[in-house]
């Protein structure tokens, strides 16, 4: 990818990248004629930076520490260790589309700017430049359609996902508690290329163990609630029917004929 194409893909700009070029930062590109060329390798370079500024570190102490993992161990292996530490939890895809293409795909949605407008404001979707779209959660986009088509207003619907969000925030934030107080400090001890790899290992192993534990708890509380809906209906209820007469009600007969006074 471009350097362009890297700035919208890692959602930061190109002066930006080329700023961690010249501070040691990020690997340079292939050259390819006058053209620069970038890979995953440079995307999980800038999502670990990220997260370093996001625990305190500045530019210098980052590239201080890039330096020493350098030293230690070979750059391959580094940036297989970076991106273990830095694979998302939400392995889901953005996917990108022009106005041509998006109208193609949610017609109902595009030519409803009142929802169109909410939809962004909740972020499910991002209006880019030159009438490109990034619909940033396919799935949360199918689930509100899907909801919306059965009735439920979009208020209700964007209510229900903001809660589900803060929710899994919390959730999280214990989990990470708890990992940062009992996990964490057996776990970086030595200099940075003894407790790297163990990180970057833990970091693979617990992934796919709590997203199992997560829908294994979800999917007992929904089991839960569906038994509570079904065993709240009489078993009778299910049984009734409207009587059903045994034979068609009889006409009423004809009166005898009467007999002639000579009779």
């Amino acid at each position: 990818m471009t350097i362009d194409e890297l700035a919208r893909r890692t959602r930061t700009t190109t002066r930006t990248l080329r700023l961690y070029q010249t501070k040691a930062l990020l690997p340079p590109p292939r050259i390819v004629g006058r053209v620069g060329y970038y890979t995953e390798l440079h995307v999980n370079r800038l999502l670990l930076i990220e997260r370093l500024q996001g625990r305190g570190f500045s530019l210098a102490g980052i590239a201080e520490l890039f330096k020493m993992w350098r030293e230690g161990k070979g750059l391959d292996e580094l940036f297989g260790f970076e991106a273990k530490l830095v694979q998302p939890w939400n392995e889901e895809q953005s996917e990108e589309f022009t106005a041509a293409e998006f109208e193609a795909r949610w017609p109902d949605l595009y030519h409803d700017s009142e929802l169109l407008s909410h939809v962004v404001e909740f972020g499910v979707v991002e209006k880019l430049d030159g009438q490109q779209y990034r619909v940033v959660s396919p799935v949360l986009l199918a689930f509100g359609q899907e909801m919306v088509s059965k009735g439920v207003p979009i208020d209700r619907i964007l209510g229900e996902l903001e809660q589900l969000r803060e929710d899994s925030r919390r959730i999280a934030q214990r989990f990470m508690d708890m990992f940062r107080t009992y996990v964490l400090p057996s776990m970086v001890q030595g200099g940075p290329m003894e407790w790297l790899p163990r990180l970057a290992n833990n970091a693979s192993h617990m992934r796919p163990a709590v997203r199992n534990m997560m829908l294994s708890v979800f999917m007992s509380a929904m089991d839960e609630e569906i038994r509570g809906i079904t065993s709240s209906v009489p078993p009778e209820a299910a049984l009734e029917e409207e009587p059903i007469p045994d034979s068609e009600p009889s006409q009423p007969s004809d009166p005898p004929p009467l007999k002639s006074a000579a009779g």
